[in-house]
């Protein structure tokens, strides 16, 4: 097998990763103009770590937004004028299946319950928005992405190196930027951040004795 230089495309792609993982993007998608202001500032002030908060008046424009900026969640009513937020998920899901999709409604109906499990809707709130709860819900939803943005990680890191001669590359250099990059999803969560290490290393393990 050819040898193959990857520390500058390798690094590249980490940059990228990084710019990804520091840029959590919110959308927040409903008709009701107070509410969906509302979330926003409630969601601001808070400051979760987003690094952008946009918002959306109908399924229509909620679909053209989350297709330009990707989001990484999206809050959604559900009875809008043109596109439901069932239909919004629906097509996102397509383009975009690591988001997390939250619904919010005024109507506690079986029907849309049963809709939001079909679609695995992360979770459901109620109308009137309840503070404590939209940030419960929200906390849960970024600890939900970055584990989902872990994942990502690490099947990149399989499939760049899974074809490569070990004999080509530094692994310790490998360790130490793949771990860096890690550390911009799970700053925070040291005990997450250990298992994806130790998950790593038997990986590398793994592709050096193949």
């Amino acid at each position: 097998m050819a040898c193959i230089s990857v520390k500058r495309p390798y690094n590249t792609t980490l940059q990228n990763i990084k710019e990804e993982s520091n840029a959590m993007k919110l959308l927040i998608v409903d008709d009701e103009r107070n509410i969906r202001t509302f979330m926003k500032n409630v969601l601001t002030k808070l400051d979760m770590g987003f690094s952008l908060i946009e918002i959306a008046q109908d399924g229509f424009t909620g679909l053209e937004k989350a297709r330009e900026i990707i989001p990484d969640i999206l809050i959604t009513d559900i009875v809008m004028p043109g596109k439901t937020g069932h239909e919004l998920i629906s097509e996102m899901q397509k383009v975009n299946p690591r988001c997390i999709y939250i619904m919010i409604s005024g109507h506690d109906d079986v029907a849309y319950f049963k809709e939001a499990i079909d679609l695995q809707v992360f979770s459901y709130i109620l109308k009137p928005i309840n503070i404590d709860e939209l940030t419960r819900v929200i906390k849960n939803a970024i600890n939900e992405s970055s584990k989902r943005k872990i994942m990502y990680f690490d099947e990149i890191f399989f499939n760049m190196f899974r074809k490569m001669d070990s004999s080509c590359y530094d692994l310790d250099y490998i360790k130490e930027t793949f771990y860096e990059t890690l550390s911009y999803v799970e700053r925070d969560n040291e005990k997450s951040l250990n298992e994806i290490k130790i998950k790593t290393s038997s990986l590398m393990l793994a592709l050096i004795n193949r």
